[in-house]
């Protein structure tokens, strides 16, 4: 039955509306059967009650109006049934809708109350999970308030100012390090173990809140029973009477020496951060730091090793807090001592001296030193030296100031490479400072706006200029009447290195030009290097002078000897060859022979005269002279070589003109010679702002490494004399194959160009000695 109870019970008392209503619908249905049945007296119009009771209460209101409808109905049918009579009408309705009004009012009280119980159930529910999860909060909330209370390092205390007695009241664990507060029963018994830096402050406090109504609250540090200071912070109210006169003194004191200790770590630490980045002399920033290290808890004496870059021993930079007898006999330690092992391992060493380092420690031990530490300084993996901390009591450094001191210690390393290596900056620019003082040469920058930002240099004095002259100025207005040193500049600018020799006031410099790129790739300006080479080109010009001179003077003593001699000897044979003929001898032929071979050898002869002096560029210009060369060319090595012209070609310097031959005198021979052309073009070009020579040949071209071979001499002279009057030489290949060698001379140059020519006065055009064997 038990079971049956327990399963049909809750389906039963709790149904589905629906099933509740069929369950009420069967229950009025049997119960006008059976009042059907049974004789007229026995009225069960009572029992129809609980079916719509049970209606209401189960599925609401409509089904408990349904079921009182329906049991009227059948209420009605069964008392008709049971008369076997006919009722009067008028008496049966009354009666159905009076048993209809009292069951619906019935089943609508049922499902209300029905209702109301249900809410009232579902708001006690909520209301005492409400209460349950509070108090579950509030036991939690007691016992963290409980622990916190029973670990927190202080004690509540009581002062009667009356009396002069202070009582204690600790906690669970109110010593939190094993100390006694209680036997401190007076202010003067307090006092006396205070810091005397705190005691007065604290004994003002005390008598000031005994005639304010203030809050009390101090910070102080008190001695305890292991000999230390202990930071301690007491707050307490004041508790009067009803005149308003303090009776007692009532508060806590909470041990806040962790707070203290992290406070003071922080500060320490910013400052040797900042005494660190201010400092530029290496021994005055690890005096800096020591002075700072041995503020912290734990710590009254230190020192700072450096590894000497010699022999990798440890030498002592600075000490603090240390006898001199002590820093005398551990100021060096050679690199295979137990110190400098301990250091080379890369790792901090914590402890006390005894237990830690080997035996031939006495002057350790009689300086009293217990609990130190080493810390290695390494920046970027190399070792700098050693920081090492200690202090003269018997136990070790506090296990919270380690990582304090590991961050001293790395603020340190860097601060000592960024010291060393400005040092050695400074004394870097020191030697390169003598340096370019000491050379005949301007070092410059430039940036991307053609600002001048950089300019030193001896060379700065030749040309009147003082040290940083030059500098936050435009190139335009630094040198308004050198537009090569502009046109320069904007070259490098674009990206280009390059080397030109150029004319500057008076004087000549060699200027190197390369730009300066940022990380992207970017041309952000260029910098360079200006050799004053006037001297230089005085005596090279000085020796292409003489060098000129001597090709004059063997020209004109080829054409006035040689070729005078070769003339008379023509004629000679001239006159034996007709005197052969005409008696028909067999040697004639061989005499004819001999006739042609000296016309040949008097015209090469003075093919050599004209080119060692070319005569016509004097008298004609570097344009018919040029014209010369190219016909010479055609004539003798069979080779088309041709010459044109545009643009204002005159080179009013025969300096100019004559370093400008050579040049391209030098190209053709190479192209004949080295290249294999099968045609050259000469073309001289005169633009308002330069010369541009360019000889192009369609040989095999020049190989990569040709110019930087020894034996180019050829190439060599060519770029020295195109640097002896300023001009442009380049060299490249053609681009149908070939090669292409370009000379370009600003104008400017040749505008002030001065210097004087080999010019013989005796001098004679070999054009005026006309071949007398008709050559």
């Amino acid at each position: 039955m038990e079971p049956i109870r327990t399963s049909f019970g809750p389906r039963l008392l709790k149904p589905s509306p629906g099933m509740a209503l069929a369950m009420a619908v069967v229950y009025t249905l049997g119960l006008g059967m059976v009042d059907s049945l049974l004789p007229p007296r026995m009225s069960f119009t009572l029992f129809y009650v609980f079916g719509v009771a049970y209606a209401g209460w189960c599925a609401g209101r409509t089904s408990a109006v349904v079921v009182a409808l329906f049991s009227a109905l059948v209420i009605g049918w069964a008392e008709w049934f049971n008369t076997h009579s006919d009722p009067h009408p008028a008496v049966l309705a009354w009666n159905t809708v009076s048993r209809l009004a009292i069951l619906g009012g019935v089943g609508w009280l049922t499902a209300e109350t029905s209702r109301l119980a249900r809410n009232l159930t579902r708001l006690v529910e909520e209301q005492t999970a409400q209460y349950k999860a509070e108090a579950s909060r509030h036991k939690e909330a007691r016992e963290r308030l409980a622990f916190a209370l029973d670990s927190a390092r202080m004690v509540t205390w009581e002062y009667d100012p009356a009396a002069d007695q202070i009582t204690y009241s600790p906690n669970a664990v109110a010593v939190a390090r094993g100390d006694n507060l209680e036997p401190y029963s007076s202010t003067a018994a307090l006092l006396e173990q205070i810091h005397p830096e705190d005691r007065d402050r604290l004994a003002q406090a005390i008598q000031r809140v005994a005639v304010r109504d203030e809050p009390f609250e101090q910070e102080y540090r008190l001695r305890l029973q292991d000999g230390n200071y202990y930071w301690i912070l007491a707050k307490g109210r004041r508790v009067c009477d009803s005149a308003g006169r303090m009776t007692r003194l009532v508060g806590i004191s909470i041990d806040n020496t962790d707070r203290k200790r992290a406070e003071l770590a922080v500060q320490i630490q910013r400052d040797v951060a900042v005494q660190l980045s201010l400092a530029s002399d290496l021994q005055g920033a690890l005096e800096a730091l020591l002075a700072l290290a041995v503020r912290l808890d734990g710590v009254d004496c230190g020192g700072v090793y450096l590894v000497s870059p010699t022999d990798g021993s440890l030498r002592l930079a600075a000490s603090r807090g240390l006898s001199q007898e002590f820093v005398a006999a551990v100021s060096h330690f050679p690199a295979d001592s137990q110190r400098s092992r301990l250091v080379r391992a890369g790792k901090p060493v914590y402890g006390l001296q005894r237990e830690v380092l080997d035996g031939g420690n006495q002057p350790l031990e009689a300086e009293g030193i217990g609990g130190f530490a080493t810390l290695p300084l390494i920046h970027e993996q190399q070792l700098l030296g050693c920081l090492n901390l200690a202090n003269h009591t018997q136990h070790p450094i506090p296990p919270d100031m380690r990582a304090v001191m590991e961050t001293m210690a790395a603020q340190a390393s860097g601060a000592i490479a960024r010291i060393r290596a400005a040092q050695e900056l400074k004394e870097n620019e020191a030697r390169l400072r003598t340096i370019i003082n000491g050379a005949p040469l301007v070092l410059f920058a430039v940036d991307a706006n053609e600002v001048i930002t950089f300019a030193e240099g001896q060379a700065l004095d030749d040309l009147a200029a003082a040290s940083g002259a030059y500098v936050g100025r435009q190139i335009q207005e630094v040198f308004p009447n050198s537009p090569a040193v502009i046109r320069c500049i904007r070259r490098a600018l674009t990206g280009e290195t390059f080397s030109e020799i150029l004319k500057i006031r008076d004087l000549w410099f060699e200027v190197s030009h390369v730009p300066r790129r940022n990380p992207d790739g970017r041309v952000v300006g260029c910098v360079g290097v200006a050799t004053n080479v006037t001297e230089r080109q005085r005596l090279q010009r000085h020796v292409l002078e003489i060098s000129a001179r001597e090709q004059a003077r063997i020209g004109q003593e080829i054409h006035d000897g040689l070729c005078q001699q070769l003339v008379g000897l023509a004629f000679d044979v001239n006159s034996l060859e007709a005197a052969l003929s005409a008696r028909q001898h067999p040697l004639a032929p061989q005499a004819a022979r001999i006739s042609v071979c000296l016309d040949q050898a008097i015209t090469e002869t003075r093919r050599i005269a004209r080119g060692l002096f070319p005569v016509s560029l004097e008298t004609e210009g570097l344009a018919l002279a040029l014209e010369g060369l190219a016909r010479l060319t055609s004539s003798r090595f069979a080779i088309p070589c041709r010459f044109a012209t545009s643009g204002p070609v005159e080179v009013p310097s025969a300096r100019l003109a004559i370093n400008l031959y050579r040049i391209v005198q030098e190209a053709v021979t190479n192209a004949v010679k080295h290249s294999g052309a099968r045609s050259i073009a000469i073309q001289l070009h005169g633009a308002p702002d330069e010369f541009e020579i360019t000889i192009e040949d369609d040989g095999r071209g020049m190989p990569f490494d040709s110019r930087r071979r020894p034996d180019a001499m050829g190439l060599h002279i060519m770029q020295y004399r195109a640097g002896l009057i300023g001009a442009r030489l380049r060299i490249g290949p053609r681009q149908q194959g070939g090669t292409v060698v370009s000379c370009c001379l600003p104008r400017e140059l040749t505008l002030d160009s001065t210097g004087c020519e080999p010019k013989a006065e005796a001098a004679r055009s070999p054009e005026a000695h006309p071949n007398p064997a008709g050559g």
